[in-house]
């Protein structure tokens, strides 16, 4: 789908869409439990629905609706397929969960899927008596996971971790996750960590990682609400610090979301940030001002903060920005040629992105690269460019978030789509 925006100012209130990553740690509390659980939420996208038909795969019954989906657990068979579709959560939670569950295991991917790092998790299973083999876009595992240590670097993927803690507590025996360098997206370990807990799983934090109990039952709280979604929610609210009236509720101010740090990058740029309950409006200054951003807890918020940059006084640089490379692009390469299709000056060192802002950017054509959060930094861009913005593949904003053009022509916004 290509989409042409013919620059226009945005204006109104939107609601966060619910938070993927919240829905996919709920789905897979949901399968393991007692009893039935109802998660209610106000959005579906791909990626959400590929983590449905796996858990399904695995025995589970899952009834969704558009607010909501009940979960039904039931032993799982001795083998499944799972077709996990280009969402990378989907994969990483549920490869040690199947391996805990199942015998064997077939693990099929789109496009970068299976292409994105999955050491040392894979190494580290092997060690506890999982035969894995990759053939093509099909991850297959034989044998079942077993309790003990396991050993992880902090800065390859917090996914890792997350779906080792989903998984331990189901084993025979005790089991240690240690962690070996400091932990980059740390809140989304957190929000793992939350979700068992309102499950009954017990968690020991330890100075270096975690102590995990085997023999846990998971216990259904019967029915749980999904979080709105910081992620997307910064399209939206970075769209209001380039000066569109755009205001965002939905969103919880207490959450372990780490792309929240997106107000405070949005602060240092020299944007007004008000709070009203679970509102958020962003006022932007005369002209923003550049800043330094540590990309290392915030990697999804990196392409719209720097669309952001693009029209900001001065150079904004983004550090510690290496896993941008392992998303469903090469965040760095498509990041930087976003912004220097659009007329900007973007430029990619080693493992960091320095642009240097301008007060306009001319417009043009520009790839997603089959990423769904360039494709939507693209159209944000596109509000305050002096020309056309045409997107030449912008159908990937359905990985997770289908009604996001919608959305921005419910705004005001001037597009035009042709398949």
């Amino acid at each position: 789908m290509t989409v042409e925006i013919i620059p226009t100012l945005l204006q109104g209130n939107i609601t966060a869409v619910s938070s993927k990553s919240s829905v996919h740690r709920l789905l897979i509390a949901a399968m393991l439990s007692d009893t039935a659980t109802t998660i209610h939420l106000n959005a579906l996208s791909e990626d959400i629905m590929a983590t449905v038909e796996c858990i399904r795969a695995l025995g589970a019954k899952a009834e969704v609706s558009a607010n909501s989906i009940t979960v039904t657990p039931c032993p799982p068979s001795g083998s499944a397929i799972l077709q996990c579709g280009e969402s990378g959560t989907t994969f990483r939670l549920l490869l040690p969960v199947a391996a805990a569950m199942c015998d064997g295991v077939q693990f099929c991917g789109k496009g970068r899927l299976m292409a994105r790092p999955l050491s040392p998790l894979k190494e580290e299973m092997e060690k506890k008596g999982v035969v894995t083999e990759l053939f093509g876009n099909v991850f297959s595992t034989h044998n079942r996971l077993t309790s003990g240590e396991y050993t992880l670097p902090g800065n390859v993927s917090s996914q890792f971790i997350s779906g080792l803690l989903f998984a331990l507590p189901l084993l025979e025996g005790d089991s240690k996750i240690i962690i070996s360098s400091p932990l980059q997206s740390r809140a989304y370990v957190d929000m793992t960590l939350d979700v068992l807990k309102q499950f009954g799983i017990n968690i020991h934090t330890m100075a270096n990682g975690f102590y995990v109990c085997g023999r846990q039952k998971y216990t259904s709280p019967t029915t749980v609400y999904a979080e709105g979604d910081w992620s997307n929610g910064s399209f939206w609210l970075c769209a209001a610090a380039l000066g569109n009236a755009i205001t965002v509720s939905g969103l919880d101010m207490a959450t372990r979301q780490g792309d929240i740090a997106v107000l405070r990058v949005l602060e240092q740029m020299g944007a007004s940030v008000k709070v009203d309950g679970n509102t958020v409006t962003v006022t932007p200054p005369p002209w923003l001002k550049a800043t330094t951003v540590d990309a290392a807890q915030i990697p999804d918020a990196v392409p719209i903060l720097a669309a952001t940059a693009a029209f900001a006084e001065g150079e904004t640089v983004f550090t510690n920005a290496e896993r941008l490379r392992l998303k469903e692009s090469d965040r760095i390469m498509t990041t930087c040629d976003m912004i220097n299709k659009m007329g900007g000056k973007a430029i990619s060192e080693d493992n960091s992105i320095r642009i240097i802002g301008t007060k306009d950017l001319c417009g043009g054509v520009a790839d997603s690269f089959n990423d769904h959060r360039i494709a939507m930094s693209l159209a944000i861009t596109a509000t305050k460019t002096s020309g056309k913005v045409t997107i030449t593949d912008a159908s990937p904003v359905n990985k997770s978030y289908p009604d996001f053009f919608d959305h921005y022509t419910s705004l005001g916004g001037n597009i035009k789509c042709h398949q």
